[in-house]
């Protein structure tokens, strides 16, 4: 679904372009033959597309989805899009390309006119449908995929190694990297709301932004944050309806959170909806699992759960190759696996689904990121004055370089004037449209780039509501004074959240209590660098010796192997990812796939009981509170209890940093703490010390989630 790939032919016939779809139908045999293929004059190109030609030999191609164009009329039948492509046409031919300005959709658009030198692409407002194009000698080739640039003999296979070790790594929310290289030197992704001209006969490629969301705020007068929040509900519900399709049903992933649950609760008053969920430890732990079983009930909507036992899945060498080939990126995201197998789950056992909602994007634009930028102050008049502050700081962070030693240390005295002379950047004008551009961008390359793939593989598309072209300057037009009420942790829909959702999803815990012993992210990094003497290693750099010194990194691997902190190999296993990306080129259909090894992993969990979340748990190797506490209690490495003996105080430590300051009123705790011999178990040193769990549960779980404290079994 939404997939496609062309040849956009220059002055020159090349001998090459035959061979490109030879090796395509070799290659990839079944996504070929699932597709439509026309040639033309100036075009080959193949995919779910659809043309429309003029009566003067105009072209126009469109790939994705139309939920909204202004002045066409939609039959009760729903968007017929041969009709749809034809009235595309038509106004770019009478009016011009400004007249589909506020096209609404996720689309990709190749304009061309016979006799004339120009071939135009336009990207949809947001990006969503990624087009990826390579500029060849004579030639441009398009696709929504990178895989499919490698049939093509002239297209070059190597990593670019500069562009994508500028581009963030997924958790850093702020940054104000923009590089739109796809990992591959020459492949290069179509930039949201932009438009692009290639001269045939120059062999120039020119692109322009035709759409600027933060100069084309909408102009409200608003009064107060409450105003803000009905019209934004009122966009979101427009937004939702826009996207249901077709049909009597509604289709949309549940995740149990705050963004999928409303998504499900404005979809189902259009239409019967069934929704889709994930089962694992997390959603176990976390208690989602059950909490999207009993949302489905209270609002009356069909819920499938999915058991998808990711972590069983770790310590595969093959799978983790296959991860990266599929997912087109170094990222490796847990969702990219656990979203694509999903939607494998959702063809075998629910039919035909033609797409799902998702409600990623929320936390882009809406502020849902705080928490990995600031810890969540304890009192709320400092939430939003410790959120700007450090947005403001990671800004001026990217405006002044650290070799500049003065001016870098002194940066947090400047005026922004000031700053903005000292180079090419300019700071925005409003502190969270830096937030706002960070996310919009990385999650083009994290979130939106995982979901199109795992959905498109199994023929569905996924829809984004809250990704709609009309949030940007919506969100963009807020005056600064309302910031706070808004953008912490998502006040914009939480607040109005009790209209849509019960309680226990708007507060739901925001960190699930008990997931620092399941997080097993350094142990299978560990195995996949261990196996067959390195292994992976060599595949993966052997032939960038030139750029990397494989000897410095397995000496920092040596280093890191027994620390239980995933970042620092997260940056490891990122330069290694990247040399295994770079592999995608020699990989065909049966290389790529992994949903044949996993069928016998994915149940169908349906209805959802108490039975069979115990099943789940069983099969999890979940542990029961109770059983847990029994487990042997130690700190982890680099982490202790210390005591200044000057100042009278104790602290806890952490990689040699004191980062927390024990409160002795809070007297269970700092005795408990205090007590710890790496030896006992909780229990053990409860029932010694005559005190209850719940009065240390929260900082007990904050110490486990934080990697401070461990569970293990006991050894004799």
């Amino acid at each position: 679904m939404n997939r496609f790939f062309a040849i956009i032919k220059g002055s020159i016939p090349f001998d090459e372009h035959p061979l490109c779809w030879q090796r395509f139908q070799s290659r990839f045999p079944k996504q070929f033959s699932t597709g439509s293929f026309h040639s033309g004059s100036l075009i080959e190109i193949w995919g779910d597309f659809h043309r429309a030609t003029g009566t003067d030999g105009q072209e126009l191609y469109l790939v994705g989805e139309i939920y909204e164009a202004p002045g066409f009329q939609v039959s009760q039948d729903g968007i017929n899009y041969q009709e749809l492509t034809n009235f595309l046409l038509s106004a770019i031919i009478n009016k011009g390309w400004s007249s589909l300005d506020q096209l609404n959709g996720r689309f990709t658009l190749i304009y061309m006119q016979p006799g004339q030198q120009v071939v135009s692409v336009r990207s949809d407002h947001m990006g969503i449908q990624q087009c990826y194009y390579h500029q060849g000698r004579d030639f441009l080739l398009l696709g929504s995929e990178i895989k499919y640039f490698f049939n093509h003999p002239l297209c070059p296979s190597q990593i670019d190694w500069v562009q994508s070790l500028k581009r963030p790594i997924p958790f850093v929310v702020l940054d104000g990297e923009r590089n739109y290289n796809a990992w591959f030197k020459g492949i290069d992704m179509l930039q949201e709301g932009h438009q692009m001209d290639y001269d045939r006969k120059k062999h120039k490629l020119t692109t322009v932004r035709y759409w600027d969301p933060y100069k084309s705020v909408m102009n409200n007068s608003w009064n107060s944050s409450r105003q803000i929040m009905e019209s934004y509900m009122e966009l979101l519900d427009d937004s939702v309806r826009i996207r249901l399709g077709n049909g009597t049903q509604a289709y949309s992933f549940l995740s149990g959170g705050l963004d999928s649950s409303v998504i499900c609760a404005l979809a189902n008053k259009y239409k019967a909806l069934d929704t889709f969920s994930i089962v694992s430890q997390t959603t176990l732990l976390e208690g989602t699992s059950d909490f999207c079983d009993r949302l489905a009930k209270d609002l009356n909507f069909n819920n499938k759960q999915f058991l998808i036992p990711y972590n069983n899945l770790l310590l595969d060498v093959a799978l983790w190759k296959k991860r990266i080939w599929r997912a087109e990126s170094p990222y490796a995201h847990t969702d990219s696996l656990t979203k694509t197998l999903l939607h494998y789950a959702i063809g075998k056992y629910h039919g035909d689904v033609p797409y799902v909602l998702t409600g990623t994007g929320s936390d882009q634009l809406n502020g849902g990121l705080t928490r990995w930028i600031v810890n969540d102050p304890e009192n709320a008049e400092e939430k939003w004055p410790q959120l700007a502050e450090a947005i403001y700081r990671e800004e001026i962070k990217n405006a002044i370089q650290e070799k500049h030693p003065v001016l870098f240390n002194c940066k947090h005295y400047f005026r922004k004037n000031f700053i903005s002379s000292l180079s090419e950047y300019q700071l925005e004008p409003v502190l969270f449209h830096y937030y706002l551009k960070s996310n919009v961008y990385i999650n083009q390359f994290t979130l939106q780039w995982d979901e199109n793939r795992a959905a498109s593989h199994h023929k569905r598309s996924v829809r984004y509501p809250f990704l709609d072209y009309r949030f940007l300057p919506f969100i963009a037009g807020i005056p600064e004074e309302f910031h706070k009420d808004l953008f912490y942790d998502k006040e914009i829909l939480r607040h109005p959240g009790p209209a849509y959702l019960p309680d226990y999803i708007l507060n739901k815990p925001k960190a699930p209590a008990l997931t620092g012993p399941y997080d097993k992210r350094a142990v299978m990094y560990r195995f996949l660098l261990e196996q067959d003497n390195h292994k992976l290693i060599a595949e993966a750099l052997e032939k960038n010796s030139d750029i990397i010194d494989i000897d410095k990194l397995l000496l920092d691997f040596e280093e890191i192997k027994y620390q239980n902190q995933p970042v620092k190999f997260e940056y490891l296993m990122h330069v290694i990812n990247l040399g295994l990306l770079e592999l995608l080129p020699g990989q065909d259909e049966s290389e790529l796939d992994m949903e044949t090894d996993l069928d016998a992993a994915i149940e169908m969990m349906y209805p959802w009981s108490a039975a069979s979340a115990q099943s789940c748990k069983n099969k999890l190797n979940i542990l029961e509170e109770a059983d847990m506490l029994e487990l042997q209690l130690s700190f982890a490495p680099q982490c202790s209890v210390v005591q200044d003996i000057l100042q009278k105080k104790f602290y806890i430590v952490k990689d040699e940093i004191l980062i927390y300051e024990l409160d002795e009123s809070q007297q269970d705790w700092f005795c408990f703490i205090n007590h710890i011999d790496n030896l006992k178990s909780c229990n053990s040193i409860l029932s010694e010390l005559d005190i209850h769990f719940e009065s240390i549960r929260d900082h007990f779980y904050l110490c486990i989630r934080e990697k401070i404290l461990q569970l293990s079994h006991q050894t004799s």
